[in-house]
């Protein structure tokens, strides 16, 4: 049953990505499936007396997603490593700036062409930790952490870059020491950390 609700949701979702939202004059943006749900509702395409409808819907439909990364088309031939771009490199940012220049590369390894697709919607994903305490997890927010295609090609030993950009309007970042955990679901992840003075 889950199953079933979970493929008419996501071409209910696709078709109102690629006809409703033009009509409404959207850009398009990728989105988690409770950001979209909001998304929808905030533009009125899902009526006012049926969004707590489709908010539950929406979590019925996460919760059948399993918490482990499920394993992605041509993983054997993606290679995950996590960087940072030079001008990014001392890794101390100011209070309220955006936290960007940590960088996920994925690179095929292979000797066929791959077609990387995002597992869960988003192709990375990253959470947030002070100590061992998670504050931010961005698969559980409204969009994705990249503006990147949802699939695309990848030739064999090319690499493509990710960066991953944490706005202080996502969630504030106090001063001090942080551990960034990048994951590009289904292939593969790593750590970073940052200051934040």
């Amino acid at each position: 049953m889950r199953a079933y609700l979970s493929v008419i949701a996501a071409m209910c979702a696709t078709f109102l990505l690629v006809v409703a939202l033009p009509a409404y004059g959207g850009t398009v943006e990728l989105y988690t499936l409770r950001g979209f749900v909001e998304m929808l509702i905030e533009k009125d395409i899902v009526p006012v007396h049926m969004a707590e409808k489709a908010r539950e819907l929406a979590s019925f439909i996460s919760s059948a997603e399993p918490v482990v990364n499920p394993r992605a088309p041509y993983a054997d031939a993606i290679e995950v490593s996590v960087s940072q771009l030079i001008e990014h490199s001392f890794r101390t940012y100011e209070q309220g700036d955006e936290i960007r220049g940590i960088i996920l590369l994925a690179q095929n390894t292979g000797t066929q062409d791959v077609y990387p697709t995002a597992v869960r919607g988003c192709q990375i994903t990253y959470r947030i930790f002070n100590g061992d305490e998670l504050i931010y997890d961005s698969a559980t927010r409204r969009s994705c952490g990249t503006d990147e295609m949802v699939s695309y090609r990848l030739a064999p030993g090319q690499t493509r870059m990710f960066e991953v950009r944490h706005k202080n309007i996502d969630y504030p970042l106090d001063k001090g020491s942080y551990r960034m955990d990048i994951s590009y679901p289904g292939y593969g992840e790593g750590t970073r950390t940052f200051t934040v003075e």
